[in-house]
């Protein structure tokens, strides 16, 4: 007796190509090699400052930067990931500010509760705060500040394009502020 025969489940399809990983490891290759170039660049070009190889966390945080620069510059540039239906982007229709701010705010606030949620766990941890992860933690200190101020006009200019603006981070903040639940039918 054979077994029955089925056919896959199809994976939905991704916004963006395979191109932007290639680019992405293109880009950390490129990093590792003008780092450890650093050096011999240095003297051929007679540059002024130390000409140690380029290492530490300094360098780690540049790599992480850089590739994540180029692997969003070829999904909005190359892949237009920005313009693909499956994005839930409808850049044709802006809602007005007005008809859109309150499930701004709902979102805004849930997003940064989530933040405020996670930052609580760090802290908890106090292993994070002493020996490897105190650079990690001291980058994450400087970046809270401007990412809890761009989400602001980020979340106010998105939610007016979006298809449905009413994601999870919506759902968790109208989870918390007691909003009546979302209709999936109503955008």
């Amino acid at each position: 007796m054979s077994a029955p025969t089925s056919t896959p489940a199809r994976l939905p399809a991704s916004d963006v190509s395979p191109w932007v990983g290639f680019v992405g490891l293109a880009t950390l290759l490129g990093w590792i090699a003008f780092a450890r170039l650093w050096p011999e660049l240095a003297a051929a070009l007679d540059l002024p400052g130390r000409r140690d190889v380029l290492s530490g966390p300094n360098s780690a945080l540049l790599a992480m930067g850089l590739t994540g620069l180029a692997m969003a510059a070829w999904s909005v540039l190359v892949d237009k990931v920005h313009r693909n239906p499956s994005a839930g982007i409808d850049w044709s229709k802006p809602r007005p500010l007005g008809a859109s701010i309150d499930v701004s705010i709902t979102k805004i606030c849930g997003l940064w509760i989530t933040w405020l949620i996670i930052a609580g766990l760090y802290l908890l941890g106090r292993w994070y705060w002493d020996g490897q992860y105190l650079y990690a933690m001291r980058v994450l200190a400087l970046a809270a500040g401007p990412m809890v101020i761009l989400s602001v006009p980020y979340v106010l200019w998105l939610d007016r394009y979006l298809v449905v603006p009413r994601d999870h981070a919506w759902l968790f903040g109208a989870m918390l502020f007691g909003k009546d639940p979302w209709d999936p039918g109503e955008v």
